[in-house]
């Protein structure tokens, strides 16, 4: 729909003006005519048009020009004034027919009379009428909302229409093609410029997806709502489960702040210390001194600045004589820092001892085995020595005697051959001997066997020992003095069979009832790290040790040797005492 607007920017007032001072003249001369005629026939013309200045037709002739001319002065002014607030009014329609004409909006103009004077083409869009359907019908609008908000609608409308000030409303219409549409309805009144309501220009905006979508917001807020009371009812739940977990904990519980200030502690941590829940609540670690230990607090710390769990190694608490193990949970806020920490303290004393037993009762079984093991190797080098060397030279020199007695008649050969077997017969046996017990460490002593034991090995393994002795020696006990040797002589052997040592040290230091023994070589070294299986020879020497109430210490790099020290007390023998 279109209009036709006229342009009133043309009128121009001194035009006007010389048109109603013409007129006036005519009106002037007409009535000059009139006068003549029919009340002045006796006097010229001439003398009726321009009366005499002093007269009073040439007054009225005057007056009459001069009013003619105010009036139309002031018609010219209302006339402009009317023609300026019509082009005003069309110009202001014009602006709100182009911008209707491209706004995605439903834009119109409704008279009072609910006419419509314009409406965009966007209505199809929106509602899937046609601007000349709404035209031809001023109550299609009112059709088409739906019945659930005709009625807030209606109230609106009427309001609006008296030239009252309405607040925008939001409805919902029924579209051509049945589709339910959501508007927003913002209208505004009309005035000319004396204030007289001349309708009003209305903009309706499908807000379908936004209904949509705050629908949408709803249940979601909703369903947010009803899972935030859910988790404040399992949070609860947990809370409450916590406060069991933690009051009725077997093991001692503690929560503190970030300061280590004790917020907490659960019945087992009380009874554990034997102290008062009010003498721990709002005090710090370092000023209970039943806790005062610096293992705890660094442990507790470290939880709190590497903002995760915690757990220590076995701590020795001096105020209650025990080990406990230290485990420190930090509990985050929402900015992932620790704000408490719940420390929970273990008491492993006892489980440690256990270990410890069960520890030195698997090292003894490994020992016992290797041990025995080793006594059924001794053995069975034992019987083949007797059965090869000794059982064989016995059955000879049986022979031989047999010899002998049967010619009954002394053979000088055959008897030295028997005396020589039987010479053999007594260092094989000597040797045996020596192999389970060193003769010359009943005769000779610890000091001057271990010099002899030197002074072999020096010659069978191409190897330089030094033997030192430090302090006084005095004669120990057999059953010291047989360890003492044994340690001493497997070592060399481990030496000689692994080391490829060139040197090697031994030190004898008496000194205060306490011996030791210290042998270093220049060999390849071993690491330690990876002696998993010790063979028989590092478990004699440790098991021997142990018989002696000593300690071993071994100290050994690859390629910087070995070096090991033996300390144990000694006792003097009988004689000696």
């Amino acid at each position: 729909m279109t209009q036709n607007h006229t342009n009133y920017s043309g009128i121009n007032s001194k035009f006007f003006i010389t048109a109603a001072f013409l007129f006036s003249l005519a009106v002037y001369f007409i009535d000059a005519i009139v006068d003549s005629i029919f009340f002045y026939p006796n006097e010229y013309f001439y003398n009726v048009l321009f009366p005499d200045p002093g007269t009073h037709e040439f007054y009225m002739r005057t007056m009459l020009i001069f009013t003619f001319v105010l009036f139309g002065l002031i018609i010219n002014y209302f006339l402009k004034k009317e023609f300026e607030t019509t082009e005003k009014l069309q110009k202001s329609e014009l602006k709100f027919r182009t911008l209707a004409n491209f706004t995605n909006d439903m834009d119109y103009w409704i008279s009072p009379r609910r006419e419509i004077v314009f409406i965009s083409p966007s209505c199809e869009e929106i509602t899937g009428y046609s601007p000349d359907e709404f035209s031809n019908d001023i109550k299609l609008l009112d059709k088409i909302i739906c019945e659930e908000d005709r009625t807030t609608w209606l109230e609106h409308e009427n309001a609006a229409l008296k030239g009252a000030e309405v607040s925008p409303i939001e409805f919902r219409i029924k579209r051509k093609d049945g589709k339910t549409v959501w508007i927003s309805h913002v209208c505004r009144s009309i005035y000319d410029s004396k204030g007289n309501y001349i309708g009003h220009r209305v903009s309706n905006r499908d807000i379908t997806q936004r209904k949509l979508a705050e629908e949408e917001l709803r249940w979601l807020s909703e369903e947010l709502q009803s899972a935030n009371k859910e988790l404040e009812r399992l949070l609860q739940i947990t809370q409450n489960e916590q406060h069991l977990l933690f009051s009725h904990s077997p093991y001692a519980k503690a929560l503190l702040n970030k300061e280590l200030e004790f917020l907490d502690v659960n019945p087992a941590l009380i009874n554990m210390f034997q102290v008062d829940k009010e003498h721990l609540i709002g005090r710090k670690i370092k000023d209970c001194e039943i806790l005062n230990n610096k293992d705890v607090i660094s442990y507790v710390e470290d939880a709190i600045r590497r903002k995760t769990v915690v757990k220590s190694h076995a701590i020795y608490l001096e105020s209650l004589d025990k080990l406990v193990i230290v485990d420190a949970y930090p509990l985050s806020s929402d900015n992932d820092e620790p704000t408490k920490i719940i420390m929970n303290l273990e008491d492993v004393t006892e489980k440690v001892k256990m270990l410890e037993v069960n520890t030195e009762l698997d090292e003894q079984k490994k020992m016992f085995d290797q041990l025995f093991d080793y006594l059924e190797f001794e053995r069975n080098r034992i019987s083949r020595e007797l059965h090869d060397h000794i059982g064989q030279k016995l059955l000879f020199v049986k022979m031989q005697t047999e010899v002998i007695k049967n010619t009954k008649k002394l053979n000088e050969e055959i008897l030295d051959k028997t005396l020589e077997t039987l010479s053999d017969l007594h260092k094989d046996i000597r040797s045996i001997i020596y192999s389970l017990y060193p003769a010359e460490l009943e005769k000779f002593g610890l000091v001057d066997s271990i010099q002899l034991l030197v002074d072999k090995t020096s010659k069978i393994g191409n190897v330089k020992v030094n033997f030192k002795i430090s302090g006084e020696y005095h004669r120990l006990n057999i059953k010291t003095e047989l360890n003492c040797y044994r340690i001493v002589q497997e070592i060399l052997n481990n030496i000689l069979k692994h080391a490829e040592a060139k040197r090697i040290d031994i030190n004898l230091t008496f000194e205060n009832n306490i011996l030791q023994i210290e042998i270093v070589d220049d060999g390849k070294g071993f690491d330690l790290n990876k002696l998993h299986s010790p063979g028989y020879g590092l478990v004699s020497i440790r098991e021997r040790t142990r018989l002696l109430n000593g300690h071993v210490e071994i100290n050994s790099e690859l390629g910087k040797g070995t070096q090991v020290i033996i300390d144990f007390p000694w006792e003097l023998t009988n004689e000696e005492n």
